[in-house]
Order: structure tokens, then sequence, then C-alpha cells
């Protein structure tokens, strides 16, 4: 076993559910830096519609990344420190993408609260059902859970908001750069009442953002949330001008997420599906060959194991390329050991 690496979680991301498990969880692990959470929450609620970036950064608690379990049962915790799995026989799991605390500030005319935020990336803004009744779902399990928490017995005096915002990507030019929020409010029916209860505790928000090169052809003119997403998710460009716009265009502090952003860009799907579909290949092959061969189990296991590390090897030839295209500076030690520092844990 001497030499033998063990991988980081994008590593066996990359190895156990491929190019688009990998680069899904590199993005959720962007959205959840404070700052870009920051700019999320400040376009799509009211209670921090008012407040500036900065300001609003330390009101966010550390958020959990695709963690929590949704369906009943399943989850009645602190949202810190939830189990990275929960399953139920028989049934599907659907966990939140990424999901914080943030304490609203007191003011002169407000008390402090305290609201549970799930923000939720959609790739396919029409998947064959209305995305509304999932975010509405995921808001009620949100409310659900507080049992036992911040609701004891019959007392729901402390039931905290919720809000579920999804960033629906490539939407059409008619519906995207939009921001539409869902709630409940008060509507007297018959006669009058001067009822006053508070009965906002549940928002679903849908921030729609265009397609590659579509930000400015759109109906609607795209707000600066819009244009943040945009460009460090759609536009077509390499790390390092995306890094560039976050620091220059909107202020962020790129050290906490560049090297998110790099591995984002690097999981180009042409590249890494020609990676994969020769490593796989050639470890079938060989695996194969050598369980047919032997007639032994130990044989078609050393022949997968041997797959995988030709798969290793291909993905970090591939980022290899990929990084000594976008860095012409870089040797190509540089950029292969800049390549294994992606999917290797750091020593």
């Amino acid at each position: 076993m001497e030499g033998k690496k063990m991988l980081n979680n994008l590593g066996n991301s990359i190895m156990a559910g491929g190019t688009s498990k990998a680069y899904d969880a590199t993005v959720k692990g962007i959205l959840a830096d404070k700052q870009i959470l920051a700019w999320i929450i400040k376009y799509s609620t009211s209670e921090f519609a008012g407040m500036e970036i900065s300001e609003i950064i330390p009101c966010i608690d550390e958020p959990s990344v695709a963690s929590i379990a949704v369906y009943p049962g399943q989850t009645n915790e602190a949202i810190t420190g939830l189990p990275q799995e929960s399953k139920i026989p028989g049934e599907g799991v659907v966990y939140y993408d990424v999901r914080f605390f943030a304490v609203v500030p007191a003011t002169r005319e407000r008390r402090g609260v305290r609201i549970i935020v799930d923000v939720e990336a959609q790739n396919d803004p029409t998947p064959g059902y209305n995305l509304v009744n999932r975010g509405i779902f995921y808001g009620g399990r949100m409310l659900s859970e507080q049992m036992g928490r911040n609701i004891s017995g019959e007392d729901y005096s402390n039931l905290e908001k919720v809000y579920s915002i999804w960033l629906c990507f490539n939407c059409s030019r008619k519906t995207a750069n939009t921001i539409t929020s869902y709630h409940i409010e008060q509507n007297q029916i018959y006669g009058e009442c001067a009822d006053d209860s508070f009965c906002d505790f549940l928002r679903v928000v849908m921030l729609r953002i265009p397609k590659n090169g579509n930000l400015e052809k759109c109906e609607n003119t795209p707000s600066p949330i819009h244009r943040l997403l945009y460009e460090l998710f759609v536009r077509k460009n390499d790390s390092k001008e995306k890094l560039r716009v976050m620091k220059e265009e909107f202020g962020l502090r790129t050290e906490s997420f560049e090297k998110e952003v790099n591995v984002m860009c690097n999981l180009s799907v042409g590249i890494w599906q020609e990676a994969e579909a020769i490593g796989e290949a050639r470890g079938e092959a060989r695996g194969e060959a050598r369980g047919e061969a032997r007639g032994e189990a130990r044989g078609e296991a050393r022949g997968e194991a041997r797959g995988r590390e030709t798969r290793e090897k291909e993905i970090l030839e591939a980022m290899t390329r990929k990084l000594q295209s976008e860095y012409p500076e870089m040797s190509s030690e540089e950029a292969l050991a800049k390549a294994k520092s992606y999917i290797y844990p750091m020593p």
C-alpha cells in the first residue's frame, strides 16, 4: 500500500459520482461562503434588504452544506452538526443545499429575531413540476422540525421564520433577471377584525438567472445579485477572470473561495467526460480480463483497483492540461502539483 494516496472530498466525489457530482459539490461550497450568502439574502429577504453587505456577513451563522434530510422523522436537531447522511428504507432522501441561521439585528422599530434560510441551486428551471411547490414543502419541513427545539408542548410563540430561496439557472429571456416572493399574508374574508397577528413565517423566493450570453438580452434588467451569480456561475470564462470580477466589481475577498472557483472552472464537461470515459473503459477492460483469465475474485478486485488508478491518472492529466492552458507561465510540474492539490488532502 506504500505510495497509495487517499482522496479528499472532491476526489471521492469525482471517483464515486463523476463530474456532475463533483461540480455540484463545488458549487455548493462556493455558495456557502458568507459573502455570497450575504448578497443573496440582501436581495431575497425583507429583513436584510436595507443593510450593507458588510453588516449582513456577521449576522450569518456557520452554514451546513448538503447534509440535512428533508423527509419527516429524519432531522430534529440544531442545524449545525447534523449527520452527513440519513435514509428511510425504500424511500429516496432529499437534502438541503445550503442552510443557515441569520440573526436580524434589533432596531428602534423592531426587535431582533433569528430566521432560518435554505438556499437551493437549481440548474433546470422547468423540471416537470412546479418548483414553488417544492419550495413550500422545504419551508414547511423547516417549520415542523422546530418542534422540540423552539416549540415546547402547545406553545408556538417561539416559531422562527423560514426562507426557501431558489437560485434558478438557465432561465428564459422572459423570466430571467426576476425575483419573486411567495408568502403567507392575512386576508379578511368577512367583517372587520382588529387582528394584527404575525403570520409571515414562510417565504419561498425564486431568483431567476439567465443562460450564458443572455444577461443583457432579457426582458428584465438584471439586478446586482443577478449579475454576481451570472458572472460567478454562468459566464464562460476562466477562474482568473471570475475571481478578478468578484474582487474588483463586487468587492469580495476571493481568498476564501479561490480554490473552489479554480476547481469549478477546471471541471469543464468536455475534458472531464473524456478523461472519465477513458479511465472507466481501461479499468473495466483490465478488471474483466484479469478476472476472466484467473477466474478469481481477487483478480477482478485488482483490475478494478488498477482501473481506478488509471482513472485518477487520466483526470489528473486532463486537469494539468487545463491549468497549463489557463496559466501559460505554469510548468507541467507545477500544474500537476496544483491538480493533485485539488483532489488529494493537504499534507
